[in-house]
C-alpha cells in the first residue's frame, strides 16, 4: 500500500496506530503482514490529502476522514473506471470548532468541477466558513497505474471490481479481497 500511495510504509503504520485506518486483516503476531482493500487504498489518499492541508497531528483529522469515508465506495469506483479524463473534485467546509461539511464531485469532460461543487463553495464561504478544496484526479490516476503495474496487466484485476461492488453486510464477515499489503 506504501508504494501504490507513495508514502512510507511508517507512515501508514502510524494512521492504523491512531486509528485513523482499518486494515481489511490486521497483522496479528510480530512480522505478519496487515492486508488492505481498495477501499482502505482510497482512504489512505484521502488521508494524505487531508495531512498534507491540514498537518499530520491536527486532531480533526479523524473527523474529516469519516466524513470523506462516506463516500469511499463511490471514490474506489471511479478509481477502477479508468475515466482518469474527468475530474474529481472534494471540498471540506468548516465553521467553528465542530461544523464541518462535505461534498465531491466528477465534473463533465474538460471542466475542472462541477456547478453543484461551485455552488457548494459560494454558500459555505457566505456562511463565514473556511474551504478547503481538493482534485484528486492526479492522486488517483497515479495509484491506478501503479495498480495496474502491479497486476502486470491492462485492466485491474477481478477481484478490485468486485472489491467495489460487492457491498458485503458488516456482520457477515465478509468483505474485498486485499490490494496490498504492509509490514
Amino acid at each position: 500500500m506504501a508504494t501504490l500511495l507513495d508514502t512510507p510504509a511508517r507512515r501508514i503504520e502510524r494512521w492504523v496506530e491512531r486509528g485513523l485506518l482499518k486494515p481489511q486483516r490486521s497483522g496479528r503476531g510480530q512480522g505478519r503482514r496487515r492486508a488492505f482493500s481498495i477501499h482502505n487504498l482510497v482512504q489512505g489518499a484521502l488521508l494524505a490529502e487531508l495531512q498534507r492541508t491540514f498537518g499530520e497531528r491536527n486532531p480533526c483529522l479523524k473527523t474529516y476522514l469519516a466524513i470523506a469515508s462516506m463516500f469511499v465506495h463511490d471514490l474506489s469506483a471511479y478509481l477502477l473506471s479508468g475515466d482518469m479524463a474527468r475530474e474529481l473534485t472534494f471540498g471540506i467546509a468548516t465553521r467553528g470548532d465542530h461544523n464541518v461539511s462535505f461534498t465531491y464531485g466528477i465534473a463533465p469532460f474538460g471542466e475542472n468541477t462541477t456547478p453543484q461543487i461551485v455552488d457548494w463553495i459560494d454558500q459555505q464561504l457566505r456562511e463565514g466558513g473556511t474551504v478547503s478544496v481538493f482534485y484528486l484526479r492526479p492522486r488517483m490516476e497515479v495509484m491506478r497505474q501503479r495498480l495496474l503495474k502491479l497486476e502486470r496487466g491492462g485492466e485491474p484485476p477481478p477481484w478490485t471490481k468486485l472489491a467495489v461492488h460487492a457491498r458485503p453486510s458488516r456482520d457477515d464477515g465478509v468483505g474485498p479481497r486485499p490490494i496490498a499489503q504492509s509490514p
